[in-house]
């Protein structure tokens, strides 16, 4: 079985990769199974590729290099047992230590043993803000990489690919480096190619454990509840933005640097569903899924994870976040939303 981790700080865009190359990998007849983890209580990233029909075991409240190991391995057998898949794709949280998932999948001795890779994805359009804030955090998991994924690279200036290579050279001077553009397919089917052919080493991390929690807070928040009438998925992303604007605003006015990632989710009972992120105070939201129109019950999920904030101050405003839902958009009147519940 072939076992590829897909790493990266937090909006690197690791669940849009995991899901172009589950998409490349099932159109050529592989079976395919996913791990899933993300930070907080609440999942997001495992809705979507769920949604998009694939078998996805999902791991929450943690990271699993950390807090979530003996999680890690009942999911990986509980995949070897009942799912026997030809790849499997794991997807940590944008906090896990990547070197130290590697361990843990290359230790794990149930089934046939296959190939490893470990891709370690680099937002080149944050690349300066995380190596201020999180360099801790990007240069050792560039050390352990075996793949540099360059991503975003859509979005920057040719000075950039120069500083970024240099600076992934002085962490890690073998791995290949990869510049991801969905536009151009030969940059994923590169990538592919890598993959396949790559014979990963061990890492031998040992005991070393390295504490994301000590460096970043987590917040999830959830609601569910019915809308009184049809919402389209234009109006719907508009106001997903408004949440995710008035969150910003109440994190900028407790004055920290928003280094990290929010982001929300909207589905519905049936099919299809929306998501919103933010990544910084310049208001840019990055939108995703489909969904034709939403009528009936839905689910509403927020996920923060930054650094260097404090939690009961994160707690307060994605609360006030999730309150504010049910008012729905600017400039409705009042009363299509009804919450039921909320945690």
């Amino acid at each position: 079985m072939q076992r590829v981790v897909v790493a990266g700080f937090l909006g690197a865009g690791k669940t849009t990769l995991l899901l172009e190359l589950a998409k490349r990998y099932t159109e050529a007849g592989f079976k395919i199974a996913i791990i899933e983890n993300e930070a907080g209580q609440q999942g997001i990233d495992g809705a979507i590729l769920s949604s998009a029909g694939y078998q996805v075991r999902e791991i929450y409240a943690g990271c699993i290099c950390c807090t979530l190991q003996g999680h890690l391995t009942t999911a990986l057998d509980d995949i070897y047992d009942n799912y026997h898949p030809d790849i499997l794709l794991v997807e940590p949280s944008g906090i896990a230590s990547p070197g130290m998932i590697k361990d843990a999948l290359w230790n794990h001795k149930k089934g046939e043993q296959g190939t490893l890779s470990l891709l370690m994805l680099l937002d080149l359009a944050r690349l300066a803000a995380i190596q201020e804030k999180a360099s801790f955090f990007i240069e050792r998991s560039l050390q352990d990489a075996d793949i540099v994924v360059l991503t975003k690279t859509d979005l920057v200036a040719g000075p950039v690919f120069g500083e970024a290579e240099a600076f992934i050279r002085l962490n890690n001077p073998q791995a290949p480096i990869v510049r991801l553009d969905y536009r151009d397919a030969g940059t994923l089917s590169a990538l592919i190619n890598h993959i396949s052919h790559f014979h990963a080493r061990q890492m031998n991390t040992g005991n070393q454990v390295f504490d994301s929690f000590r460096y970043f807070t987590a917040v999830s928040r959830e609601q569910t509840g019915s809308v009184a009438r049809r919402l389209g998925s234009e109006e719907l992303r508009k106001y997903l933005a408004e949440i995710l604007q008035g969150i910003a605003a109440g994190l900028r006015d407790a004055g920290k640097p928003l280094i990290g990632h929010i982001k929300c989710l909207l589905k519905p009972v049936g099919a299809g569903y929306l998501t919103a992120s933010l990544l910084d105070y310049d208001n840019t939201i990055y939108h995703g899924g489909e969904l034709g129109a939403l009528e009936g019950d839905y689910a509403f999920r927020i996920n923060a994870v930054l650094v260097d904030f404090e939690k009961e101050k994160l707690e307060r405003i994605l609360t006030q976040g999730l309150e504010t839902f049910p008012r729905g958009p600017s400039g409705f009147p009042g009363g299509f939303f009804t919450a039921h519940s909320a945690e």
